[in-house]
């Protein structure tokens, strides 16, 4: 922004401070129209900044989105809770190999739940 704010400000003949504020507004695709460019430099310089914002915003919008939608991604908490479990002196393993199931399905159903997970669980219910 400041290397485009610069070149605007030369190519058009503006102050720094009129070009930092077209630079904000369109790299972050608001675009007040109340600075536009005229001349065939300006014009190149608005062209790679649009592009630069809107590739920036989409970038930082789509980082956002992954991290509150990845339900599958594994918090260190779940995974030493399930160490926990497994590494526990005074359960026997059948013990820990059903309070694992048990917390695998409930953390299933939680995220969303799959069929897998379900039907895992259905038959450890049916054997039992």
């Amino acid at each position: 922004m400041l290397i485009s704010s610069v070149a605007i400000s030369y190519f058009e003949n503006m102050s720094l401070i009129d070009s930092i504020w077209w630079s904000f507004v369109t790299a972050t695709t608001v675009g007040y129209g109340d600075i536009s460019p005229v001349s065939l430099g300006g014009r190149i310089i608005a062209s790679m900044l649009m592009l630069v914002g809107i590739g920036t915003i989409g970038m930082l919008t789509g980082t956002i989105a992954t991290y509150f939608l990845n339900p599958t991604k594994k918090t260190s908490t779940d995974n030493e809770l399930e160490k926990y479990i497994l590494d526990s002196k005074e359960l026997l393993d059948s013990e820990k190999i059903e309070i694992l199931n048990y917390y695998r399905f409930i953390k299933s159903r939680r995220e969303g739940g799959n069929d897998e997970n379900r039907d895992a669980h259905s038959e450890y219910q049916e054997e039992s």
